[in-house]
């Protein structure tokens, strides 16, 4: 009978112990970090670029929009289109310049408003994005630029600052 009711105790133990170990914790996964951008390496050329920024999350047309605010509490892309129209290519690329630096934003997404506009079907995949997670910029005044690589990656053309706040 001892033995019994020692077996029992020690398979309620191991039980318990499994059970509680293995528990879903609910976890807050941290901002993702983004690529570090390519243009610091390359020669800034003195021509404009051809590239638009088109949101700073749901703000349209940032660059004409004053002021620009967007909640730090959700995700928001920074989005648009670039091309190397000079080659006639698409971009070799884009860095979003962020508070002075610059960080590798997807590029490649489907743009065929910009390719039927310019006529080039070499445009077509010249959408760029850099989501941002809730919490990754701090609240406050906060600038974003673009960068648009050359076809080639020899040199980039920079765009303009626009001033936008993380609430």
């Amino acid at each position: 009978m001892f033995i019994f009711i020692r077996s029992t105790l020690l398979a309620l133990v191991v039980f318990f112990s499994i059970s509680c170990g293995t528990r879903d914790v609910e976890r807050t996964p941290p901002p993702p970090v983004w690529a570090p951008g390519i243009s610091q390496n390359l020669t800034r050329s003195a021509a404009a670029p051809s590239c638009v920024l088109d949101n700073i999350g749901p703000v349209a047309n940032p660059a004409a929009q004053k002021p620009v605010e967007v909640s730090g509490a959700t995700a928001f892309g920074i989005t648009g289109w670039a091309i190397d129209e000079a080659n006639k290519a698409a971009a070799g690329g884009v860095d979003e310049v962020i508070d002075g630096t610059p960080y590798g934003a997807h590029y490649g997404s489907v743009r065929t408003d910009v390719a039927t506009h310019f006529n080039q079907p070499e445009y077509r995949n010249s959408g760029f994005e850099l989501m941002v997670a809730p919490g990754q910029l701090t609240k406050g005044p906060h600038s974003v630029s673009i960068r648009v690589i050359s076809s080639d990656k020899k040199f980039y053309y920079q765009g303009p600052v626009v001033q936008f706040t993380v609430n």
